[in-house]
């Protein structure tokens, strides 16, 4: 049994959840990461980061890997740094369109900067394969295309790095393969979706399927 991944959490303090032994405990702490769609230490030049903070790369190719259950997952692999960092992309960031976009492709570079990042659209989002909303993978299928992507990208283990929607099956991962996460930021975590009393917070259930429509629909 591997070491437990160490989770540094960033963003609201709602839903945003840290390992503290066997507990899970929801953090408070301002946001101060660099984040895919700018920030503070987001230049205010066109292009975002500048100088040694945005390292010229080309853009990488796409790649397919095919998971057991015979879905594809789209992923690329850029920079040199000494960090290996998975990037699970839940959506709103297409891969194969982030680098057109100066905010997001800043984002990257600032992250090729200092790892080796294997970033890959989650099933269903992006140019990897679509979901039947007819039959919603349980969290355990999503879970596993994170370790898909890492054995097709030659790492046994790296840190990970997701937010929203991605990040159930990150931390479902990191439970699972502790052996194969060093540590994890998770932006915008919830340990649940829908509302109910622990989680006033959450989803209003009336509103539950005109999101699923809305995804559904996209």
């Amino acid at each position: 049994m591997g070491a437990r991944p160490r989770v540094f959490p960033v963003g609201p303090a709602v839903g945003t959840l840290a390992s503290c032994g066997d507990r899970v405990t929801p953090v408070a702490r301002p946001s101060t990461a660099v984040g895919l769609h700018g920030g503070a230490n987001v230049s205010e030049r066109p292009g975002g980061y500048q100088g040694r903070l945005a390292p010229v790369i080309e853009v990488p190719d796409t790649h397919y890997v095919e998971t057991p259950d015979g879905v594809y997952l789209a992923y690329q692999i850029f920079g040199e740094g000494s960090v290996d960092l998975l990037l699970p992309l839940p959506g709103g960031v297409a891969l194969d369109l982030a680098w057109d976009d100066p905010i997001i492709s800043a984002g990257l570079r600032r992250l090729a900067s200092f790892s080796r990042v294997i970033a890959f659209d989650c099933r269903g989002f992006g140019s990897s394969s679509r979901v039947d909303p007819r039959s919603v993978p349980a969290l355990q299928t999503w879970s596993d295309g994170l370790g898909t992507v890492m054995t097709a990208g030659d790492r046994e283990r790296a840190a990970v790095f997701t937010w929203g929607e991605a990040a159930s099956g990150a931390m479902f991962f990191a439970a699972t393969y502790p052996e194969r996460v060093t540590s994890m930021v998770l932006v915008n975590a919830y340990a649940r979706n829908t509302r109910n009393t622990d989680c006033p917070w959450g989803m209003p259930e009336h509103l539950v399927k005109t999101y699923g429509a809305a995804i559904r629909d996209a």
